[in-house]
């Protein structure tokens, strides 16, 4: 049942899968989009995604966003992940992304203007359990912990970097 409401969440999030067929259903899976529409992942070893993320309306530009005092920023998440990995970090940035309540957590990007948008290290994928959400546009900080290589739905969601069990204050 709880595999059944993953998958209606990710199929209205607009994540089309393709070649799945349910118990008993006789009819083919859907034919593949075309070549030219087909979105491409990022290069090998690409920062916080196996796919890249869809577009944001939220722009950051770099140097538009302050760091947090005693915090880093979301490129040094990626560039310093190896010393950080399972500490407690702070991040000051913008939300770029919400995806409320998947799998019993809240999926949030942020961007602070740093990192490298070819490689993917500049969004960072933070979640927490909240009931009250944060919405895209919002600007934040973020405490929570630094965890490294992360695989979700079978390895179809990758993330080389993400902060967990994140507390969000949004700022006035």
């Amino acid at each position: 049942m709880k595999l059944l409401k993953v998958l209606s969440v990710l199929m209205m999030s607009g994540i089309l899968l393709t070649g799945c067929k349910d118990k008993g259903q006789d009819k083919p899976a859907p034919a593949p989009q075309q070549a030219s529409q087909q979105q491409t992942p990022p290069p090998a070893g690409a920062g916080g995604h196996q796919q890249a993320p869809a577009p944001s309306a939220v722009t950051v530009e770099a140097g538009s966003i302050t760091k947090a005092e005693g915090g880093i920023t979301v490129g040094e998440a990626f560039s310093k992940r190896e010393e950080l990995k399972g500490k407690e970090v702070t991040i000051h940035a913008k939300v770029v992304k919400v995806n409320p309540m998947i799998m019993s957590k809240n999926w949030i990007h942020l961007q602070d203007g740093t990192g490298n948008a070819a490689d993917g290290t500049n969004d960072l994928t933070v979640t927490n359990e909240d009931a009250e959400t944060v919405a895209a546009g919002d600007t934040v900080t973020v405490k929570g912990t630094l965890v490294t290589n992360q695989e979700f739905g079978g390895g179809m969601y990758k993330f080389e970097v993400m902060v967990e069990k994140a507390v969000l204050t949004v700022d006035k």
